[in-house]
């Protein structure tokens, strides 16, 4: 076989693919204890140019064989790298545009918070700044009433160490101190000084507390005439009754002026003919709102 009949047949099997069954190589055996033997004849010339001349032609065709076989595997091995490829680039692209569909949502959620934050914010700051002070003023005042709970457990151990004889330092130093903090207790002091300054103290902590009691009453933000009455009973084991009376209304003069004639008829008991039988306890307490 000459070299245009090797490439014709080489190329003939690239194009027909690989071969359904793998290719057995030629085995050659050569005895060798035959060529040593003397008594062997000897062959012609002739026959030794026809033996080689079929050895060469098994060679080629066994190595064009090998050839054939070894081209459609790489050629598959390459498909194979060129679609895989294929495949991460499209899922790269698949979660590419995933998470561009997941920021334009963000972004539209985002948008929409900002425009509800901007409406709550230009209707309900002043609902947050008395959220925020009532939030203060309770807090405040649970700190007030650890640090009296302390007191009174300080007065009473030394109460006890006095009964038992045992003198005990207490963590008040005097009893002015604590005579100056009896108002947080709604309680006034022996002394003139102490009394008005218990006073002043109890009208500031309602004074902050009011706008509580308006939010509660229904008169923090009311644009019309308000009026209901709300009776409850102060414990469970008495009798006593209290009552909460609001009204809002509009007045045709100052509030100074209305200020000054509640107070007058507050402060007034000339007119008061109620029998001290029929009533125990009377508390009043008028707000006068701008």
């Amino acid at each position: 076989m000459n070299a245009v009949e090797e490439d014709a047949l080489l190329q003939f099997l690239i194009d027909s693919g690989p071969m359904d069954v793998d290719p057995s190589p030629t085995e050659i055996y050569i005895d060798l204890e035959g060529l040593l033997d003397d008594d062997t004849p000897q062959l012609d010339d002739d026959d030794d140019v026809t033996e080689n001349s079929a050895t060469d032609d098994a060679s080629s065709v066994d190595l064009n064989e090998r050839k054939s076989s070894f081209v459609p595997q790489e050629l598959k091995r390459k498909l194979q790298l060129a679609k895989a490829s294929k495949k991460h680039r499209t899922r790269q692209k698949d979660e590419l545009n995933l998470l561009r569909d997941v920021v334009t949502r963000m972004e539209s959620q985002l948008d929409m918070l900002k425009k509800v934050k901007a409406v709550e914010g230009e209707h309900g700051s002043q609902w947050e700044q008395l959220a925020r002070s009532q939030f203060l003023e309770r807090q405040r005042a649970n700190q007030e009433n650890a640090k009296l709970k302390r007191a009174l457990e300080d007065q009473i151990k030394f109460a006890q160490a006095l009964e038992t004889l045992v003198r005990k330092k207490p963590k008040l130093t005097s009893s002015a101190e604590f005579e100056n903090e009896e108002w947080k207790l709604s309680k006034l002091g022996l002394t003139k000084e102490s009394r008005e300054h218990s006073i002043r103290c109890m009208m500031e902590r309602h004074y902050d507390a009011l706008n509580g009691v308006l939010v509660r009453s229904a008169l923090y933000d009311a644009t019309h005439e308000v009026k209901h009455v709300k009776m409850s009973y102060q414990n469970q084991h008495s009798n006593a009754m209290s009552f909460d009376m609001a009204r809002a209304v509009k007045m045709p003069f100052p509030y100074q002026v209305y200020a000054e004639a509640s107070w007058r008829f507050l402060a007034s008991v000339d007119n008061d003919n109620t029998p001290d039988t029929e009533v125990r306890t009377c508390k009043s307490r008028i707000i006068v709102y701008l």
